[in-house]
């Protein structure tokens, strides 16, 4: 830090330190828009649905179509979940891909964040060598160190600021990282498991000629499985 002045001092390090706050307004801005009650919304639009049908999804004995009333309500029945659970599925597949986006932008933010945590600290280590210098060249007392020392210190102090909010900004990465990766996951397992099992076991009674205790227990059992993925036990 060769030809120091108040001015450079001043602006030592400053880019470093608005990179910071920017990773501070990004990262409330991904907690702004984080799509949990959106999806949760998406969800909750067929619970009700999904609970008439769990607990009493047919009765055993002779299958609906063996009463034409009784089977055109089936049919009205089943074509309304089923467009229920399709658009939900639309809806978490459209939210999945987002999660998927911001994590790549969270986990961009994460290596900047640690760039910018190794940058403050050689600069702290770097301010301290010359304060350290310049105290030798110019003595504890001489007519302008005090000023030149006592600004050097305090830049010091601000960027060791900084750099303790980045560290900060760590751990809250990692939950949001966390966060979003339980999220992901969750989603996934109702759509390539959940909810393809739901269906398959849907069309399984309805085209059964009976409804057996068996195939009852088993359309239950999916659509708690359904209902369980989706939080809503």
């Amino acid at each position: 830090m060769e030809n120091l002045t108040i001015n450079s001092i001043t602006l030592y390090g400053l880019d470093v330190q608005k990179k910071v706050s920017e990773i501070s307004h990004i990262l409330m801005g991904i907690l702004e828009k984080n799509a949990t009650k959106e999806v949760g919304n998406i969800v909750d639009k067929t619970l009700f649905g999904l609970r008439d049908i769990a607990e009493d999804p047919l009765t055993e004995g002779n299958a609906p179509w063996a009463d034409a009333s009784k089977h055109r309500e089936f049919i009205n029945d089943y074509n309304a979940m089923i467009k229920e659970v399709d658009d939900m599925e639309e809806s978490l597949d459209e939210y999945r891909i987002k999660l998927l986006m911001d994590q790549h932008v969270i986990g961009t933010i994460q290596t900047l964040n640690q760039e910018c945590i190794n940058s403050i600290d050689n600069m702290i280590y770097e301010l301290s060598s010359t304060i350290n210098v310049y105290k030798l060249q110019n003595g504890e007392n001489g007519p302008v160190s005090d000023d030149m020392s006592d600004h050097m210190e305090r830049r010091r102090d601000e960027l060791r600021l900084s750099g303790e909010i980045a560290k900060q900004q760590v751990a809250q990465i990692k939950l949001l990282q966390d966060s979003y990766a339980t999220m992901i996951s969750s989603i996934q397992s109702v759509l390539f498991s959940a909810i393809p099992l739901w269906k398959d076991k849907m069309v399984s009674i309805m085209h059964s000629k009976t409804t057996d205790e068996e195939s009852l227990e088993e359309f239950k059992m999916a659509t708690e499985l359904l209902m369980s993925g989706l939080g809503m036990k």
